[in-house]
């Protein structure tokens, strides 16, 4: 077409062939063909069409952790949309300029570039270019370790997205899974997941994200046989639809879970793999916490070389990312080659360095599993008080979140130096229903009634919102996918009075 001098034409069937390739995880070759178009579009006069195949290009880049190279498409882009006039196109492609920087280490002026997105969309009224913009804000905000804000900034987007527009919603609920789990929020973001994951609107994207976040959540509370599912799913999305941070966060899930197993030697597989895939990638953040977990883990194993491998990659990380959660990260790797090196008393000052600058972090899980590395060297090095203060502080956070990997070794610990510790939080599933509130039993009742939602809202007074936010945390603590399979559960626990029992009309609510 375009040696017949059909220049517009061949735009058009450049941009068709690009979203097939796309739908085939074909993403260098999309690339191209998005190129192609938008240049051929651009030789029309069509800016906008241009601009708006550059800032796919850029978007498909950022979030294969391939920064560097999306800015330069990105500044292609904003052009286009500047002559062609187009304030939406513009603030979007701001958006995810910001973005961009964000993850490559400059958050401070990735977050005044996004916001300035932000302020074009707000002010010509475009309501799809905000929800955008905002999504890429909390992603800006969560590199910089601002976990309170991106969670404000996901749910101002969720709030903001008209009915039409339920898989951005979607995106977003995905995503703000992620600074929930930093936060220790994990059965809120489980319920997130769930509802992700049981929506027909979420788009393969949203689905790896929310299979890698809740995988990785039952892989700490001890549940392998339901996370690997999930998380393997998760990496065959996150790989088809180009999403390197869903790829590093599943691997690492896996891990979580082969070593929940027993298999330690499969789980630092998985981390060399994660490696792998982070070498050729420009991320500083989401590695941190794979890298952090995995180098205690290596050196449990011995395995010096790849303890060395992880330290150095925390070390490029943290320089990049500048922030507590990254370098205390990095001083946690070096506690462990320290000790590895047979310096426990290094090691115990970089575990004290590691877990004092995530005091203002809200990092729970993180800064528990650093003072449980700090209460071991100090108990080996005979100074009991101190390594007792260290493991009860990890064994409660750890109880708290229901980590039951971390609350096993804190308490095995405890125990090793004489104090007598619960089981409560070391073990996986049949404990979770004692981890029910008081409002998520009358909820689990109802339920087993086959009430709906809204009937449940008002009955207990409460927004349908919170009735699905409980119903996922329900789910979650019964370790159950749908609604009957809870409810089956909490009766062989004896959560339920045995005159509770659904109609058969009941029945084919709650199967649905």
């Amino acid at each position: 077409r375009r040696a017949a001098g059909d220049t517009r034409g061949f735009a058009a069937a450049q941009h068709r062939l690009a979203g097939a390739l796309e739908l085939q995880g074909q993403w260098e070759e999309a690339s191209r063909a998005r190129r192609a178009a938008a240049d051929a579009y651009a030789a029309c006069g069509l800016f906008a069409d241009a601009a708006g195949e550059r800032l796919a290009v850029g978007a498909a880049l950022r979030a294969a952790s391939q920064c560097s190279a999306a800015l330069d498409v990105l500044a292609e882009a904003l052009s286009d949309a500047r002559r062609a006039g187009r304030a939406d196109l513009e603030a979007r492609i701001l958006g995810q300029e910001g973005n961009a920087r964000a993850r490559l280490g400059q958050v401070a002026r990735g977050l005044a570039v996004a916001r300035e997105g932000l302020a074009l969309a707000l002010a010509g009224d475009h309501t799809a270019a905000t929800v955008e913009v905002l999504h890429r804000i909390a992603d800006s905000l969560e590199q910089g370790g601002d976990y309170a804000a991106a969670r404000a900034a996901y749910e101002e987007a969720i709030r903001l997205c008209p009915a039409d527009q339920a898989a951005a919603a979607a995106a977003c609920r995905a995503c703000l899974a992620v600074p929930l789990y930093q936060n220790g929020a994990w059965d809120r973001a489980a319920a997130e997941c769930r509802a992700v994951l049981g929506s027909p609107a979420s788009s393969g994207g949203a689905r790896a994200v929310a299979g890698a976040m809740l995988g990785t959540v039952l892989a700490h509370r001890g549940q392998p046989s339901r996370a690997r599912p999930l998380l393997l799913e998760a990496l065959a999305l996150g790989r088809q639809t180009g999403l390197t941070p869903v790829v590093l966060r599943a691997l690492w899930g896996l891990a979580l879970a082969e070593d929940a197993a027993g298999h330690p030697g499969a789980a630092a597989g998985r981390v060399r793999d994660l490696l792998e895939v982070w070498e050729g990638a420009e991320d500083h953040y989401h590695v941190l916490f794979a890298l952090r977990w995995a180098s205690s883990l290596f050196a449990g194993l011995g395995a010096g070389e790849d303890l060395r491998r992880a330290a150095d990659a925390l070390s490029r990380a943290a320089d990049l990312n500048g922030g507590p959660v990254a370098f205390s990260a990095l001083a946690h790797a070096l506690g462990e080659l320290a000790w590895f090196e047979d310096q426990p008393e290094a090691a115990a000052n970089q575990f004290a360095v590691a877990a004092g600058l995530l005091r203002d972090t809200d990092t729970p899980f993180e800064e528990a599993s650093t003072r449980l590395r700090a209460g071991q060297a100090l108990a080996a090095l005979g100074q009991r008080e101190s390594a007792l203060g260290e493991l009860r502080a990890a064994h409660r956070v750890a109880r708290g979140l229901h980590a039951v990997t971390l609350a096993r070794n804190a308490a095995r610990t405890l125990e090793s130096l004489g104090e007598a510790v619960g089981e409560r939080g070391t073990q996986p599933p049949r404990g979770a229903a004692a981890w029910l509130t008081r409002r998520q039993l009358e909820v689990l009742l109802l339920v087993a009634r086959g009430r709906t939602d809204k009937a449940i809202a008002r009955e207990l007074r409460l927004s349908p919102r919170t009735v699905e936010m409980h119903v996922g945390n329900i789910l979650a603590s019964l370790d159950s996918r749908s609604r009957a399979e809870a409810v089956g559960r909490a009766a062989e626990l004896g959560l339920l009075p045995r005159e509770t029992g659904p109609t058969s009309s009941d029945e084919r609510k709650l199967s649905r």
